[in-house]
């Protein structure tokens, strides 16, 4: 329940790769309730953050196991994608281990090893059946510097398991993707739009995305830059209220709104014409 969105950038003068965070803060528990009180930005070390779409605590989680995995992993551009698809496999084993556990008292391993032959062929494949079933229920965009060049990656639903994917200009998650994701697209955003208009470009299909019910009107934005010389934290500046409220007048001036009436129509407009069948 939420709409979270990344995009590539440049800073100009100096020129600067940077990257623009949105997000944001709708939770709900199915369609009983619902409250803009959930932050979906998460550290996850020096180098990259993660938003995230979808359970709260399974995020938390998926957040835990890539701490755990950067500290002991030296990223490359190479191995990027690979080392970040691990912690989200390593997701998936927990819970179907969770899963078989509290049904069978057993390992996940042990049901891969022995399960055949202790519940019989039937049995054995219903509860891999179900596990392969399982939703994660979450979803990720992972942004930030590996050795000072951008990253942007989206973690999206792949069957009932998570992808991971390399983004070259800009990606979503979460509900209010479909109606976003055209307004973004419309304003051409790529990696080298410059940071001002970047940053409108992805406040923009936010505001759209605010038509789904599911997705909040509280805003956060962030813009990620690389770190200085020296360095290995990354950078991260908070668009404050003046910067907000630049972004509303933005909105207000170029973003859609209602026709307070329609010109009347050139009379050559309409003609007459023969339909025929096929038509063409």
């Amino acid at each position: 329940m939420t709409l979270c969105i990344g995009a590539l950038a440049d800073q100009p003068m100096p020129l600067e790769h940077c990257i623009v965070l949105c997000f944001d803060y709708m939770v709900s528990v199915g369609d009983a309730y619902a409250s803009e009180t959930e932050y979906k930005f998460r550290r996850l070390s020096d180098e990259l953050i993660c938003m995230f779409a979808g359970s709260p605590s399974v995020a938390k989680e998926v957040a835990l196991l890539y701490e755990g995995h950067l500290k002991r992993t030296d990223l490359s551009e190479e191995n990027l994608v690979e080392q970040l698809q691990i912690p989200l496999d390593r997701l998936k084993a927990r819970q179907a281990n969770s899963f078989i556990q509290r049904r069978l008292c057993i390992s996940y391993r042990d049901l891969l090893d022995k399960g055949e032959r202790w519940l019989g062929k039937e049995r054995w494949e219903w509860y891999l059946n179900a596990i392969d079933a399982h939703s994660p229920r979450v979803e990720l965009i992972i942004a930030g510097y590996v050795r000072e060049s951008p990253v942007l990656c989206v973690a999206r639903r792949y069957g009932n398991g998570l992808l991971l994917e390399h983004c070259t200009n800009f990606c979503m998650i979460g509900c209010g993707s479909d109606r976003a994701d055209p307004v973004l697209h419309s304003r051409a955003q790529t990696f080298n739009t410059l940071l001002p208009q970047a940053l409108y470009n992805v406040y923009e299909p936010k505001r759209a995305g605010e038509a789904s019910p599911p997705v909040g009107t509280k805003t956060r934005m962030y813009v990620l830059r690389p770190p200085l010389d020296g360095e290995k934290q990354i950078r991260c500046d908070l668009v404050d209220k003046p910067g907000e409220k630049w972004l509303r007048g933005l909105y207000r001036k170029f973003g859609p709104k209602p026709m307070r009436r329609c010109p009347n129509m050139p009379q050559d407009a309409l003609v007459p014409a023969m339909l025929k069948w096929p038509l063409g």
